[in-house]
């Protein structure tokens, strides 16, 4: 009977380091979970995409493409990114596979996750200055997208290495866009439910604290002349931080898809909750534990009782200050006042 009796405060002081410590945790947890796979030759298949005669055709091609172009190119098929972004996946795999010669880094790698929908163009530092990212976003939006959405991977896939080659070699391979192609594809999946985690993740402090307090309350840890203790300063505050970073979760998840911009605003978050939650998290040991209270009370009491010393004098001096005033009150009447991939480009189909 005495442990479930003490079971809620067992639980109450543990919700607010462990929840703060997964909130701070979160961004690198999935850094940790891809295993890039040994590298097998040009093209590894794991999702069963293309046919035996797709593999030849793209291998053939890639064999051209290193020995005239003098690009090595490496194409990846993956079976599942195991909860990662798309990006971390294909710089992992791309130092692993260790794509291009050596001293040149002249390497390219086409990393593609079809049950997640998303591709990658890796490229080596060697190749920055050929294949830019902005190349690389054009290949993907006006060559790959409108390939892979129609279930054409091996032929996105040609059209892809082509335009590589003619840029290569100082063509022109794709037509300049057009005022429609520039404008930025608008992703509003999930844009409510950012908004509400980013209310959740911030107002569950002071969901603890408010629990914490109301505990303490009612076991009489908390003086009723204490005004510190109340619960709308840490509610302003972390209400404040889920709405500031519930809008920009939700803008750069709107118009943004790359995850580093996401990931910086959930450490900012998490940094800034974390220093403003330090003193609420230091009261709520006190109004938990009737040790911590009692530690708490002893160490303010030396400035009780100098208060009540400093009260005890001003109480004399006011008593010999009102005798003195009754003795001469005939004759006067007065008062006082007072990389290793050098760059590349992400999407989505």
């Amino acid at each position: 009977m005495t442990t479930l009796r003490h079971l809620p405060t067992l639980l109450l002081r543990l919700a607010l380091p462990i929840g703060l410590t997964l909130l701070v945790m979160l961004p690198w947890y999935n850094a940790v979970a891809f295993e890039a796979p040994v590298f097998q030759g040009d093209i590894l298949d794991e999702a069963g995409i293309l046919a035996k005669s797709d593999r030849d055709a793209l291998h053939e091609r890639i064999r051209v493409l290193r020995e005239v172009d003098d690009i090595w190119a490496a194409i990846y098929l993956a079976k599942s990114l195991q909860q990662v972004s798309i990006e971390e996946a294909a710089v992992d795999t791309f130092v692993k596979w260790k794509l291009g010669k050596k001293d040149m880094d002249n390497g390219v790698l086409i990393l593609i996750a079809p049950d997640e929908r998303k591709m990658r163009i890796e490229v080596g530092y060697g190749l920055e200055g050929i294949i830019t990212d902005v190349l690389s976003r054009r290949i993907i939006d006006e060559v790959y997208v409108p390939a892979f959405r129609e279930q054409r991977f091996a032929e996105g896939l040609q059209q892809g290495f082509e335009v590589m080659a003619k840029t290569k070699h100082g063509e022109n391979a794709l037509p300049d866009p057009s005022p429609t192609h520039v404008q930025q594809e608008m992703n509003w999946d999930g844009a409510g439910m950012r908004f509400l985690l980013s209310m959740v993740f911030n107002l569950l402090p002071v969901a603890v604290y408010a629990a914490a307090l109301a505990y303490g309350r009612r076991h009489g840890r908390v003086r009723k002349t204490e005004n510190d203790e109340d619960i709308r300063t840490p509610l302003f505050i972390f209400l404040f931080f889920g709405l500031f970073f519930g809008i920009f979760y939700t803008v750069f998840g709107v118009f943004s898809d790359e995850p580093d911009a996401m990931i910086s605003l959930v450490c900012g978050n998490a940094l800034f909750a974390g220093v403003f939650g330090i003193p609420y998290g230091l009261k709520v040991r006190r109004f938990l534990s009737d040790a911590a209270y009692r530690r708490h009370h002893v160490r303010s009491a030396p400035s009780a009782l100098t208060a009540s010393q400093d009260g005890n004098r001003r109480e004399s001096s006011m008593s010999s200050s009102s005798s003195f005033s009754s003795d001469s009150d005939s004759s006067s009447s007065s008062s006082d006042g007072g990389s290793s991939g050098g760059g590349g480009s992400s999407g989505s189909w």
